[in-house]
């Protein structure tokens, strides 16, 4: 019986239990990307005062409406969405059926590369008018990565798509 045991321990590590935020043997792990460590705080902050409201319908509902909202003035595609929280890619493409769809890449995103470090519980309070873009990118919901014509391309694009009624 113990060697039973200790045969299950030695195959049922802590890196096979742990989900893809804390990675190996329950140590907080966290991409090596600009401004996470500000966004990650002020998003997990604005949930839990509830500035941020927890999503009551299903995600691919509000990746629909992001998509009837977004893809048809996207600046540049595809860039990657990355969820500071729940620790999730997405490649943002543009596609009529959703703003957001499986990460393609083999290997996380490079320094460097155009992407937006959010929460689709920020889109989804935009999209509910329950906060500004102005607001979210003042407090840090929605930060983007990559080079400056690109990000500033990608910015002037949330702001002129979420201040339209």
């Amino acid at each position: 019986m113990n060697r039973i045991v200790w045969l299950l321990l030695l195959i049922v590590t802590p890196t096979a239990l742990a989900c893809n935020f804390h990675q190996d043997r329950g140590r907080l792990f966290v991409p090596n990307y600009p401004a996470i460590m500000l966004t990650l705080p002020s998003i997990i902050e604005a949930s839990e005062s509830n500035e941020i409201a927890q999503i009551q319908k299903p995600h691919a509902m509000i990746n629909w409406l992001l998509s009837q909202k977004l893809n048809s003035t996207m600046p540049v595609e595809p860039f990657t969405f990355y969820q500071v929280v729940e620790g999730h890619y997405s490649s943002v493409t543009g596609h009529s059926s959703g703003w957001l769809s499986q990460y393609q890449g083999e290997n996380k995103p490079k320094l460097g590369e155009l992407m937006i470090l959010s929460e689709l519980s920020v889109f989804n309070a935009l999209l509910e008018q329950q906060i500004t873009i102005e607001q979210a990118f003042d407090q840090k919901w929605i930060t983007i990565n990559g080079p400056k014509a690109q990000r500033q391309a990608v910015k002037t694009w949330l702001t002129q798509a979420f201040n339209q009624s």
